[in-house]
């Protein structure tokens, strides 16, 4: 089977996370995509919302969506949370399994940034999703990495806080359940 590992801090997850997952289901080789929640990004800033309740809203964004599942493993490692770590840890538990990198092209553009990127270039394929103002100028090239040609989706966690902050109600950007939850609990 061939397993996509979608890595993100999902704060919150939203309808451009879901819809580049249910693409790569119906368009690639990906029989099965694993929404890999960090909690908390060793290049990016602090991640104000407990990793708790943004595995709460995976589970609902997710639920009933065929193939598409959570994985809270990096719940139970110690951190820093570095994906090499992780990928290594679902590659013993997904023995007969082919691991496939799912980034977006933002992420590309950083990729040598990553702690040990060498190594999850050279054993894992990566797809790569379009993402707006991403640096097409990349750093590396490898017959590892295959640029998605899949919509894009002009959608941030960063633009979906702030929308919310502003008293913004960004009802169509998320899943009706995790609206409902971001609204009831007072979330942002």
């Amino acid at each position: 089977m061939n397993i996509g590992l979608y890595f993100g801090t999902f704060n919150p997850v939203h309808n451009g996370h879901t819809n580049i997952a249910k693409y790569i289901i119906s368009n690639t080789k990906i029989d099965k995509i694993l929404f890999v929640l960090t909690p908390q990004n060793p290049i990016k800033s602090k991640c104000f919302v407990e990793a708790s309740i943004r595995l709460r809203m995976l589970n609902l964004a997710l639920e009933g969506l065929d193939g598409i599942y959570v994985s809270d493993i990096e719940l139970n490692m110690k951190g820093p949370n570095y994906t090499y770590k992780t990928i290594s840890r679902l590659k013993d538990i997904y023995k007969e399994d082919k691991l496939i990198l799912i980034i977006g092209e933002d992420n590309l553009a950083s990729f040598t940034k990553w702690k040990n990127y060498e190594y999850i270039l050279s054993e894992f394929q990566i797809y790569v999703y379009p993402r707006n103002g991403a640096n097409k100028k990349y750093i590396i090239k490898s017959k590892n990495i295959v640029h998605l040609d899949s919509c894009l989706y002009d959608i941030s966690s960063t633009q979906i806080r702030e929308k919310i902050s502003n008293k913004i109600i960004p009802k169509n950007l998320l899943a009706p359940k995790v609206f409902e939850f971001i609204e009831n609990n007072n979330i942002y």
